[in-house]
């Protein structure tokens, strides 16, 4: 699992996925566009926290995707000290062209499987998120830390 995530998350990865969609987004930014489309809009310390990322190098990179048009930024309106940060139209068009990139990818990888093989490994990914993913965020599981 964990050779699995380094080689989707790889530089050379991400070089590929940008290659094929016709897009200049560096990984580290390509994740974040991809939080910020799975989870919507919130804070930037907010975003910070549940990236795991230092809270200075999030607002340089999320500059960097402001300056792209990717992502747009704008007042909290319950406390204006605070911005919120969105995925613009252009933002959510190229992070879904990304992820088409990556099953094509992946898709082609996995060719050779048989339909019974592929719906048997999906079944079974669907069954290791939905057990490690209370523990890994923290909620209540059963009981067990």
């Amino acid at each position: 699992m964990v050779e699995l995530g380094r080689m989707t998350r790889s530089g050379r990865a991400d070089r590929l996925r940008c290659e094929r969609a016709g897009v200049d987004v560096p990984g580290a930014a390509q994740r974040l566009i991809y939080y910020l489309m799975e989870n919507g809009p919130m804070r930037l310390s907010e975003l910070a926290r549940r990236t795991e990322t230092d809270p200075g190098i999030l607002t340089r990179q999320v500059n960097a995707l402001e300056k792209q048009a990717l992502v747009e930024r704008r007042s909290d309106p319950t406390d204006r000290r605070a911005a919120i940060v969105q995925m613009s139209a252009k933002g959510r068009r190229i992070a879904q062209r990304l992820r088409e990139v990556q099953d094509e990818v992946l898709g082609g990888q996995l060719a050779g499987w048989s339909a019974a093989d592929l719906e048997r490994a999906a079944s079974l990914m669907e069954r290791l998120i939905l057990d490690v993913r209370p523990k890994w965020e923290g909620e209540a599981g059963d009981g067990q830390e």
